[in-house]
């Protein structure tokens, strides 16, 4: 085995400058012949390195210099950087590797480029196979190039210890060390199957909040620990939201409630030596004032660490309410055969609107319809809210017509895929229900809302918009569990989806309900009466009026009475599509059909009682 480096220079009195300010080297390190990398940025910033010097990409990634390519971004001392163009000669020289203090950041500037020096992290992996037998330690990284990373700072530190402390080598290679001791250090990427088979006395798993698909690689891992007592798991990252297996188990170990025995750990950038208000200015503004990107690399914040549509405090909002006191239980209501949560009965002063989402009732995802009372525009409240994986798109028609009827003739605001097309045309053409929002951006008419990306883009943006100015109630507890996993995509078109594995189906039902308070559609479906300027200058409905206000009146008509007599209708066109509904709840349902019944009363009185008392009498 070939040392990288050939002789080691005293250099205490020198110092470099950092992203951190200036520190004192503690040594320079002459290393073999490299090939020559000739780098150059686009503000005319030049370096000449090794293949497998580290750079930093704008993201504060670790990258071999051999691997960045023309057009990506690099920190340096003014910022991120273009680069123009990275050739390798075929000139050989050594190079010189700084060594910095363990209490640094192991990061300096190289011609005003940010570098890392050659100081380990890994010393723990180290001491545990050079001083004991048979020992295996595995580290585990979400990238491949990060593994080929930490395994250099471990060849590297192998090589500055001396050498009558270290074994000798078994074997070598770029993934895997083995030493005469038997004891070994190897690195995999975070798979779910990568490190099924292995054993492992302790396992470290770097940035583990940006793992895909985490818990899946977690239950493959876990069998690793679990096979011989002592063993253990290290954890370390770096927050990404709350949307992780990494969030959850700091928090659990942080309350004291972890079950799996997990000690929590926690360094903020202010432990360092020398970081002071002066250089989080000067990090805050190296990050073009990034707030997200400020929480995720130094700000040790889960909340507001990851692009969630939702801003982390809005966020935390609605968590808050709902496990406070002022949340309540709401009533599980029979509407035929399913059940649907109401925290508020209808009421004929009120203007409502339904948010939608169709599945196919296989399962996986939900069919969802959330209701809004959206009367006063200042005081938004999602009052009830129906979910279910099963039931089949014909069910959910007969369910969402039943809820909007049931909710003053509301409107409904669902996203025409195949799915939704089905049910809508259900909703329209069978149930009779004509309240459905349209939406296309482009030329024609349309059955529901025609949804592409930028469509849906818009959506989401306004939802982000209003929430942060409106006092909006969520209570469905769901659809607040939901807004923690809904984050942007890597796109352009700023597209916004649940991380994988999570549902949005709550999500997109408030999005598409939100959607039709814009100032471009409400008025197509509402009547306005007062608007409100926000502090961010667009409009936002005040008062809003069912445009269906007068509809009973007009015709002298009961509504109470005319709820019922829909219903029956309903009852007679559903069963027209799969059956005698009434007979088979009788028979085979005796206990649902009773309990319909009687909350349908309920209802009834509830609303009855209620215009009583705001509006006068039904008739």
């Amino acid at each position: 085995m070939k040392s990288k480096f050939v002789e080691t220079f005293d250099v205490s009195e020198w110092q470099v400058e950092t992203d951190t300010g200036w520190v004192d080297v503690v040594k320079s390190h002459k290393t073999v012949d490299y090939k020559i990398w000739h780098l150059k940025t686009k503000s005319g910033k030049t370096l000449e390195s090794a293949n497998i010097h580290l750079l930093y990409d704008e993201k504060m990634n670790e990258w071999y210099t051999e691997w960045i390519s023309k057009g990506d971004k690099i920190m340096t001392v003014d910022g991120p950087d273009e680069v123009v163009s990275n050739v390798r000669s075929m000139e050989s020289v050594p190079m010189y590797d700084l060594e910095l203090p363990a209490d640094s950041k192991h990061r300096y500037y190289t011609n005003g480029i940010l570098s890392h020096n050659t100081t380990s992290c890994t010393i723990f992996a180290l001491w545990m196979t050079n001083f004991f037998r048979d020992k295996k330690i595995l580290f585990a990284a979400n990238k491949y190039a990060t593994i080929l990373e930490i395994m250099a700072r471990v060849r590297l530190a192998y090589e500055l210890t001396p050498n009558w402390l270290k074994p000798g080598i078994k074997e070598w290679t770029k993934g895997k060390i083995v030493f005469s001791n038997d004891s070994q250090i190897e690195g995999v990427t975070t798979t779910s199957d990568s490190a099924r088979s292995r054993s492992a006395n302790v396992l470290m798993i770097d940035e583990a909040a940006y793992i895909d698909n985490d818990r899946d690689f977690m239950a493959s891992v876990m069998p690793i620990v679990s096979s011989a007592p002592g063993t253990k798991i290290i954890m370390t990252s770096t927050p990404n939201g709350r949307s992780n297996v990494f969030y959850e188990t700091y928090e659990a170990a942080r309350l004291g409630v972890s079950q799996d025995g997990w000690t929590p750990f926690r360094m903020d950038w202010f432990d360092f030596p020398g970081r002071d208000d002066a250089w989080q200015r000067k990090m805050f503004a190296t990050l073009n004032g990034d707030l997200i990107r400020w929480n995720r690399e130094f700000g040790n914040s889960f909340e507001g660490s990851s692009y969630t549509l939702l801003r982390a405090e809005d966020i935390t909002r609605f968590k808050e309410r709902v496990v406070s006191d002022k949340w309540k239980s709401p009533l599980e209501v029979q509407l035929g055969l399913w059940k649907f949560k109401q925290w508020e009965t209808p009421k004929r002063s009120s203007t409502y609107l339904i948010g939608a989402d169709a599945a196919d009732g296989t399962g996986r995802n939900n069919s969802v319809a959330l209701v809004f009372d959206v009367s006063n525009g200042a005081n938004i409240r999602q009052i009830a809210s129906f979910s279910s994986n099963t039931v089949t798109p014909t069910e959910f028609a007969y369910v969402l017509s039943k809820l909007a009827t049931l909710y003053g003739r509301a409107y409904i605001a669902m996203e025409a895929n195949s799915v939704g097309s089905d049910v809508l045309r259900l909703v329209l053409n069978t149930y009779e229900h004509e309240n459905i929002v349209n939406y296309s951006a482009g030329a024609g008419r349309s059955l529901g809302i025609v949804s592409g990306n930028a469509v849906k883009s818009s959506a989401c943006r306004w939802l982000r918009e209003i929430t942060a100015v409106l006092d909006i109630t969520l209570n469905d507890k769901f659809l607040v569990s939901e807004l923690e996993y809904f984050e942007r995509k890597d796109s352009a078109m700023e597209v916004y989806s649940a991380k994988a594995g999570m549902g949005d189906d709550h999500t997109m039902s408030f999005v598409w309900a939100m959607f039709c308070l814009n100032e471009k559609m409400v008025e197509n479906l509402f009547t306005v009466e007062k608007y409100m300027e926000t502090k961010n200058g667009f409009n936002l409905p005040l008062i809003i009026r069912s445009s269906d206000s007068g509809y009973y009146a007009q015709r002298g008509m009961n509504e109470g009475e005319d709820v019922d007599k829909r219903f029956q209708k309903m009852e007679r066109a559903y069963k027209s599509l799969i059956g005698a509904v009434d007979e088979r709840m009788a028979e085979e349902n005796k206990e649902q059909y009773s309990q319909y019944k009687d909350d349908m009363a309920s209802v009834m009185d509830q609303m009855r009682q209620s215009d009583d008392e705001e509006c006068g009498s039904w008739n």
